[in-house]
């Protein structure tokens, strides 16, 4: 597997992360959810959208790991 398939692979775990958020939003706006019920689903959503952030990073970063003069994060770099 190259890097920009291994991109393109995080590009669409990504989507799926954007799915489940967007599904999340929807859910904690109904009526019937108790407050702790509310409040789990936003601590997911933190996970989540701290998961989707380092994904799309991560993407980036193996789509142009090749690129010269690319600046890598010092975040992803040993």
């Amino acid at each position: 597997m190259t890097m920009k398939q291994l991109s393109a692979e995080y590009r669409n775990s990504a989507q799926l992360l954007r799915r489940r958020i967007g599904e999340l939003t929807v859910l904690i706006s109904e009526e019937g959810l108790s407050g702790t019920e509310k409040a789990l689903i936003k601590s997911r959503l933190v996970i989540l959208n701290s998961m989707l952030t380092d994904t799309l990073a991560i993407a980036v970063l193996t789509e142009r790991y090749y690129e010269r003069g690319y600046r890598r994060s010092v975040r992803f770099t040993i």
